[in-house]
């Protein structure tokens, strides 16, 4: 189709306006097992694209880069009325496998040291996914000791906050570095625990995790509590990760043996970069 010349140009503003318009109309559906429900996203944008291509250069240890610029995207292409904070890490699996489908291309090539045929269907992957039925409700684990811990899944902005408050401004290290390898591990390890946690019981008194301003004071409660009583919340994290990992998760054959073998997607902007 030619451009006929006699159309009148648009000015900067003008284009804008009308390619915000196209926007609105490109969207995609999402179901969402927290809402037992689908949702609508706007289809991602060339900006939105070269952000999550820059998080690349990330922490191997955290991916807060990826973590944050993909909060946003969330928040900003979100076309439903619930609120996209409330949206579970297991929810945002779905999210991502259905974005890079839509947005980009539903085949993916994995990166991997099986013999394998590495090509991969995210339209057939999300499909399944979508169909398996997920937990979302409180835990309440009696971790002895007069100590009840209760935890959930946590969302999307809790895990925002926790990226954004503790992580955002740790230089990339070198692993070589056995210090910072160490500290590194170790506020991991107290983060995740710490963002799984709703309230801890002891005895009569309830300490309200919801109630603290920063992740800083949740995790200087949890540096006091018996390591035992802790190991409750661990298993319960290590289980719902399982179930997270399982989105991600592909059957394919060996070319050998012809047997199935498990090949986990990793999620990160590399995952999104189709060049």
């Amino acid at each position: 189709m030619s451009i006929d010349q006699n159309t009148p140009k648009m000015s900067c503003k003008e284009a804008l306006t009308l390619l915000d318009q196209v926007s609105e109309s490109l969207t995609y559906p999402v179901w969402i097992p927290s809402l037992k429900g689908d949702v609508l996203f706007k289809e991602i944008n060339t900006k939105q694209q070269k952000e999550i291509l820059q998080a690349i250069v990330d922490s191997p240890f955290y991916k807060t880069k990826f973590i944050t610029t993909f909060y946003k995207i969330i928040k900003d292409n979100f076309m439903g009325e619930e609120d996209p904070d409330n949206f579970t890490i297991l929810d945002k699996q779905l999210i991502l496998l259905k974005t890079r489908s839509i947005c980009f291309s539903p085949e993916y090539t994995i990166t991997t040291d099986e013999n394998v045929n590495p090509k991969v269907d995210l339209n057939s992957l999300y499909e399944k996914s979508s169909q398996s039925i997920f937990d979302n409700e409180i835990h309440v684990l009696d971790c002895g000791q007069d100590i009840v811990i209760s935890v959930q899944l946590p969302t999307i902005k809790l895990e925002f906050k926790l990226e954004d408050e503790l992580h955002k401004d740790l230089e990339i290290m070198s692993v070589n570095d056995t210090n910072s390898l160490r500290q590194t591990l170790g506020e991991l390890f107290m983060g995740e625990i710490a963002k799984y946690i709703i309230s801890i019981q002891i005895k009569d008194s309830v300490i309200d995790f919801a109630s603290f301003k920063s992740f800083k004071e949740k995790i200087s409660i949890l540096e006091k509590l018996p390591a035992k009583a802790i190991q409750s919340v661990i298993e319960y994290i290590d289980q719902q990760k399982e179930i997270i990992d399982e989105i991600v998760t592909v059957n394919l054959k060996d070319r050998v043996t012809n047997k199935e073998v498990k090949v986990k997607i990793d999620i990160d902007s590399t995952f999104f970069n189709t060049r």
